[in-house]
């Protein structure tokens, strides 16, 4: 039984002149026709269709030897008048880890305006640039008004250290700074390395692993640069759960004449001499009552029977005695002079309460809570209030949380 045969679309191609285009078809029949253009073997089943006017449907007929058997394929013509033309983007585009690389390609040719549309790994979107910030596979589309098109598919790489492997040695005291990392490993990038810590000596690294000396506790980062000027920081901290902790409480404000009770505290650490500063009635670390006339700073070093120096300090500020001025008249008018009533004190923030304005009658004008400093400009749900005599009533807490109240009279002129 004779088989059927055949035939396949190899190419089309418009001329230069973009008046005619040429086809390559493939077959594995024995004849071929086509009712346009002209048809020439060109060996291998492969037979060349030129001189087709451009746009113009080609249908091709073949046959087998004994012309029993036949197919056809119907050839599309192109519209050779698309002058389209894209920039070929490079195949694979590589950048460092943590950089934008931004596409702007070029475009020609187009009959109106251009459009570019970008699939991306993360979406896809119409603009006329691309910025490339993560690896994967890129296609982009660029289509004109005559709907001619051009198409490119790139990926895009990560170079340079992606990362590193590092490890600590704590120092031998909490303020000390014979610690030490070790780089252990470097993930990717190109070799020599340039490793800096803390933003402070570069230095450049031809092996692994590399040690950095003279570290102390706390959080640090390690600068790794590549030779072709790639970077990445790499966060490490260092700690040691057996050293101590040293507290010797927050910052305390009292007023002139009161006293804070210290509460100092040595956790895990094994205690062979203590110095407070100023000197103290105390000889180690318990609870005292600190009372100063001024504003003082406490201080205390604690050396346990390691050698370890241990270091913490709290300051106390002293306030005078409380007070308390709220204008008894104001006069809203604009003049910047007595525009409003200012609550002026000397107590500490967290301490005021609100304040508040009534009217004769007892309504409630004005309310302002926790939000210091206060103050009052006259006005009574937006509008200024009429000339006349108002009641304020202002509240805080004293240093053992309890409210106190002063109330008084403010007269508005206008």
């Amino acid at each position: 039984m004779e088989a059927i045969p055949t035939i396949t679309l190899v190419s089309v191609d418009c001329d230069p002149s973009n008046s005619f285009y040429n086809s390559i078809v493939q077959t594995s029949g024995a004849s071929l026709t086509a009712d346009f253009g002209d048809v020439t073997p060109a060996g291998a089943g492969l037979y060349n269709i030129n001189n087709v006017p451009q746009g113009q449907d080609i249908t091709v007929m073949v046959s087998s030897a004994t012309g029993l058997c036949a197919s056809s394929l119907m050839i599309p013509g192109p519209d050779c008048s698309c002058t389209l033309m894209a920039e070929d983007i490079a195949d694979t585009i590589t950048f460092c880890p943590g950089d934008t690389f931004v596409l702007i390609p070029i475009v020609t040719g187009g009959q109106g305006f251009a459009f570019s549309t970008w699939i991306t790994p993360y979406g896809t979107f119409m603009r006329p640039t691309l910025p490339l910030y993560r690896e994967g596979q890129y296609i982009w589309i660029v289509r004109d008004e005559a709907g001619c098109e051009e198409r490119d598919t790139f990926n895009a790489e990560f170079i340079g250290p992606e990362g590193a492997i590092i490890t600590s040695i704590p120092p031998s005291c909490p303020g000390s700074t014979d610690g030490q990392l070790t780089v252990d490993s470097i993930i990717a990038g190109t070799p020599p390395f340039m490793i800096q810590l803390d933003n402070g000596v570069v230095n450049t690294v031809n092996q692994l692993p590399y040690i950095i000396d003279n570290v102390g506790l706390g959080n640090h980062v390690v600068t790794i640069t590549d030779i072709i000027g790639c970077a990445i920081d790499v966060p490490v901290t260092v700690d040691n759960q057996d050293f101590g902790i040293l507290d010797i409480g927050p910052d305390e404000t009292i007023q002139k004449g009161d006293s804070v009770l210290i509460q100092p505290s040595a956790e895990g650490i094994v205690i062979s001499t203590v110095t407070w500063n100023p000197s103290l009635p105390v000889i180690g670390i318990e609870d005292f009552w600190f009372g100063p006339e001024v504003t003082t700073l406490i201080s205390v070093s604690v050396q346990d029977t390691a050698g370890c120096v241990y270091e913490d300090e709290l300051l106390v500020t002293v306030l005078d005695k409380e007070s308390i001025y709220i204008p008894n008249i104001i006069s809203p008018d604009g003049n910047q002079v007595n525009d409003d009533l200012v609550v002026i004190t000397n107590l500490p923030v967290e301490q005021l309460v609100s304040l508040e304005i009534f009217d004769r009658w007892g309504s409630m004008l004005y309310g302002q809570y926790g939000d210091a400093p206060f103050h009052w400009d006259g006005k009574a749900k937006g509008e200024m209030v009429q000339t006349g005599v108002y009641v304020y009533k202002f509240t805080w807490k004293d240093k053992k949380d309890r409210i106190k109240v002063k109330v008084g009279d403010v007269t508005v002129l206008r």
